[in-house]
């Protein structure tokens, strides 16, 4: 029986140093900032997202609405997306572009039902990353680099604080 408990105790005090070891250097290591990473989702801002097709110079800001026609979230931010759609008929600057994993027509029938008309719908044949969840909502310059991202159903402040960046980056050049 000593031999077994001795066995017993060097393998409980060598699980407890590698423990030990593991927490020190997690510790210690540089994690990613809280400015990378949002709610567990590596943030695309400062990020030049690419996406075929898109034209980013084509406007001085990009609102990017990344949804699916069937995410209740999306739906739900519908009428945000009205006014959103109603910011960029305002100015020639802005422009709203969709993109989604589901085919252009379907998304384009869902949008037409919600009267968003964007300036473009694009599939993603494959999965960009830092582009998850959805929806999500992306303020992009004409260098194609994301600025600001917002992952979600947005709350009304939070679509103030949207729309005021956006107005901002029509104002600023961003």
């Amino acid at each position: 029986m000593l031999r077994l408990e001795r066995a017993v105790y060097i393998c409980l005090i060598a699980v407890s140093l590698v423990s030990l070891g593991l927490l020190l250097e997690r510790r210690f290591k540089p994690g990613p900032s809280a400015a990378a990473v949002s709610n567990g989702i590596p943030s695309l801002v400062g990020r030049r997202l690419e996406v075929p097709g898109i034209n980013w110079k084509s406007s001085r800001v990009n609102a990017v609405l990344f949804m699916s026609t069937q995410c209740h979230f999306c739906q739900a931010s519908a009428p945000f997306y009205r006014e959103l759609d109603l910011t960029r008929r305002a100015s020639p600057a802005v422009s709203l572009l969709v993109l989604s994993g589901k085919p252009t027509d379907i998304v384009r029938k869902y949008l037409t039902s919600e009267h968003i008309a964007p300036d473009g719908i694009y599939t993603l044949r494959s999965i960009v990353s830092g582009l998850s969840g959805t929806p999500t909502m992306l303020l992009v310059d004409a260098g194609g680099i994301v600025r600001r991202s917002v992952v979600g159903q947005l709350t009304a402040a939070q679509q103030k604080e949207f729309l005021d960046a956006l107005k901002a980056g029509m104002i600023d050049g961003a």
